[in-house]
């Protein structure tokens, strides 16, 4: 079920359904609570599965001209105070695993667990800013045409499920607002390195990667599932960054294990 509550004066779209423990789905780069379809199919058979569009994204509105993680994270714990949560799984995938650390940091007895997909702790290197720069540069003069090179770039893995998927994933795009996309740009360019928060989480956390990924290295996904005992690491074959659209049956059934092996 779709609904709206307000976050400083914009409306924040959000998908909440099935009952019982409560997870949190955070959506990554241009996409909305729609990249988590398939999820909502089987993990509302046993869990509460809530799904915001990020600000910027989706149906949810833009908050200014910075999205910092900070602010994104100051929005999903609103989320919870509006549903009167008290403790919840989060589990984020690229851009929604960066709020999930920021959260994370500043939220942490909130957490009950934590699910990093596709995703880093790390901050951007420099070169990663330069190219940051450049986006938001081009995206007033050619948002259809760089939109469309920026998600074709996300979808590296060629199989059955990649035409359907990233026409879908184009289509959640040239939806979101462009001043929304610039500002996540800035937000994601100015994040923090966060790897301190996995050193010390007291809850357990899972890094789900894939082999194939252009953005997020196996090497780094390592080194942050070795920094506590409570991490975790799965590298799934022939996996890019994509995981929720190209693997999504195999992504629910490690979701389900974390949940009940390592949370509940």
């Amino acid at each position: 079920m779709k609904n709206n509550f307000v976050f400083r004066g914009v409306p924040i779209s959000y998908r909440d359904e099935g009952s019982g423990r409560a997870l949190i789905l955070l959506h990554g780069f241009l996409a909305s609570h729609r990249l988590w379809d398939d999820q909502f199919e089987d993990l509302t058979k046993r869990y509460r599965v809530i799904a915001p569009d990020l600000p910027g994204h989706g149906d949810s509105g833009s908050l200014g001209y910075l999205h910092s993680m900070e602010l994104m994270a100051e929005m999903v714990h609103a989320l919870i105070k509006h549903l009167g949560l008290r403790k919840v799984v989060l589990l984020g995938h690229s851009l929604g695993g960066y709020v999930s650390l920021a959260f994370a940091e500043k939220y942490t007895d909130k957490l009950k667990g934590l699910i990093l997909l596709n995703s880093t702790a790390a901050a951007d290197t420099a070169q990663r800013k330069v190219s940051r720069d450049q986006l938001i540069k081009m995206l007033p003069k050619k948002f259809k045409m760089v939109i469309s090179s920026l998600v074709e770039s996300f979808f590296v893995i060629y199989g059955h499920r990649r035409i359907t998927s990233l026409r879908k994933y184009k289509r959640w795009a040239l939806q979101c607002d462009p001043k929304g996309i610039a500002a996540n740009v800035r937000g994601m360019k100015d994040r923090k390195e966060r790897e301190i928060i996995l050193k010390f989480a007291p809850y357990p956390y899972l890094i789900i990667g894939g082999d194939e990924d252009p953005i997020i290295s196996i090497e780094q996904s390592e080194a942050e599932a070795r920094l506590n005992p409570l991490g975790e690491l799965i590298m799934l074959e022939d996996s890019g960054h994509m995981t929720p659209l190209e693997k999504p049956w195999f992504l629910n059934k490690l979701i389900l294990n974390f949940l009940r092996e390592r949370v509940y």
